[in-house]
């Protein structure tokens, strides 16, 4: 493997060389080092980097479900670094733009997002992806997690339901734990 292949990964990953490094066992100067050819990268590091982005999750053909999103809120448990914990109970396919080794899916129950979504839908997040303005997404606020969608309007968080019945959530940007991108989403 060289630099130039080692950068592409990282990339892909979304994730910055501090958190790559973190994932891979290695500091963010021998991820700097390694991808600007200044050394060659050793055999251990090829190692977890195939462990961790080529052979695990992200080229599974599928996404596994892990939990059920039900008026508005999840009962998903995330770990310190914003993944989702825990063991799937059913998968769907891996939509080929999903390239995120931590993607995963979510079964709708209840009327929230009604009528874009409806009860049985399956949802798949990608935690790599920004998430915008107007955009469907999972968004943790302090410990607790909806499906909403989102808006920021300067200091303030907006959450906001399909179905209007349900009411918005408003927050600001530092009650926010983490927000994980819909992508597709698998009708019932």
């Amino acid at each position: 493997m060289n630099g130039r292949k080692l950068k592409d990964i990282r990339r892909l990953s979304g994730l910055s060389q501090t958190a790559f490094g973190t994932r891979i066992r290695a500091t963010q100067a021998q991820i700097t080092a390694w991808e600007r050819g200044l050394y060659s990268i050793p055999e251990w590091a090829e190692e977890n980097i195939k462990r961790e982005f080529l052979t695990g999750p992200a080229t599974a053909p599928t996404v596994p479900v892990i939990g059920y999103v039900s008026a508005g809120e999840t009962d998903v448990h995330y770990d310190d670094q914003g993944f989702p914990v825990g063991g799937g109970f059913d998968d769907v396919d891996r939509p080929g733009k999903v390239k995120d080794p931590h993607a995963y899916a979510l079964r709708v129950k209840g009327d929230s997002m009604f009528p874009a979504y409806r009860e049985g839908d399956t949802i798949v997040l990608d935690t790599t992806k920004p998430v915008y303005n107007n955009d469907d997404a999972v968004v943790r606020v302090r410990g607790k997690s909806y499906f909403k969608i989102f808006w920021q309007l300067g200091d303030e968080i907006i959450l906001r339901s399909f179905n209007n019945e349900h009411p918005e959530i408003r927050c600001r940007p530092e009650d926010i734990d983490l927000k994980h991108k819909v992508v597709i989403v698998e009708p019932k």
